[in-house]
């Protein structure tokens, strides 16, 4: 009746209150009672196996799913949650077979096509994961993280002009983002194009000063192009953003005795 309906929205609300809290032994018992309330409403049973899911119960939340699938003949939604109980639990060829279902269902959702493509990606298939986060930025072509996403796996296929051109419209679309940058000035710095990844690192490293590695890949690449004192002086600062790193200390050490300054060398 209505009142039920009411109860089960008030304690679904506080559910995902609880969630958001990281209380998820609370969560699962406002979910349970709103399923309980209004057991034929899929969302509050969704939620149930999102709390047991959070709780590492693996099999109780994909038991939840699968009764839910069964009942009502499965929808995006469901298929996308036991897709994320299956990635949970790294059954990550699983997952993707829940949202392969879900984007059938659902063709015009680039957030299921772009969690499909990470997913395919965890399984080493490249190209499926290429395809399907092609697609979702197809469909949402102002989100940056999907064009950084999709630069990497294309970086990973060889395609590098095609993983360039996805860096640079993640840059365009988050300017704020240093990994962003970092990413478009490793690739560039591959392609030689050594002033392009020293404007990309510098921008990176404005945005994120305290990134040692970011700070290491500077200085490499300024060793290559001849500029070492400048190299030197980003081997530094690396060394002492993370003074217990031994691959920086190590780089810096290095840089030093290549300059003949052993005695500083020493002193690392």
């Amino acid at each position: 009746d209505a009142q039920q309906k009411r109860s089960a929205v008030a304690a679904h609300e506080l559910g995902r209150v609880y969630l958001h809290q990281g209380r998820f032994v609370r969560a699962l018992e406002a979910y349970r009672y709103a399923a309980q309330q209004q057991p034929g409403e899929p969302a509050y049973r969704r939620s149930v196996a999102v709390a047991l899911r959070h709780l590492g119960r693996i099999d109780e939340a994909e038991t939840e799913l699968r009764g839910l699938i069964t009942a009502s003949g499965g929808d995006p939604e469901t298929y996308a949650e036991l897709g994320e109980v299956y990635a949970s639990a790294g059954r990550y060829v699983e997952a993707v077979e829940c949202y392969a279902r879900a984007v059938a269902l659902r063709p015009d959702a680039p957030a299921l096509y772009a969690r499909l493509g990470h997913l395919r990606r965890n399984t080493g298939d490249l190209p499926g994961a290429r395809a399907a986060l092609q697609r979702a930025v197809e469909l949402n072509s102002s989100d940056a993280a999907l064009q950084d996403e999709l630069g990497q796996v294309l970086e990973a296929c060889g395609e590098v002009e095609s993983a360039l051109a996805a860096y640079r419209t993640a840059v365009s679309l988050d300017p704020a983002c240093a990994a962003y940058y970092r990413r478009l000035g490793a690739l560039l710095s591959d392609c030689g194009d050594n002033d392009g990844a020293a404007a990309a690192l510098r921008t990176a490293l404005e945005l994120r000063p305290d990134s040692a590695e970011t700070y290491s890949e500077l200085a490499e690449l300024l060793w290559r192009a001849g500029d070492k004192e400048q190299a030197l002086d980003a081997y530094r600062r690396a060394h002492a953003l993370a003074p217990d790193s031994p691959d920086h200390m190590r780089a810096l050490g290095l840089a030093y005795s290549r300059l003949g300054r052993v005695r500083d060398a020493e002193r690392l």
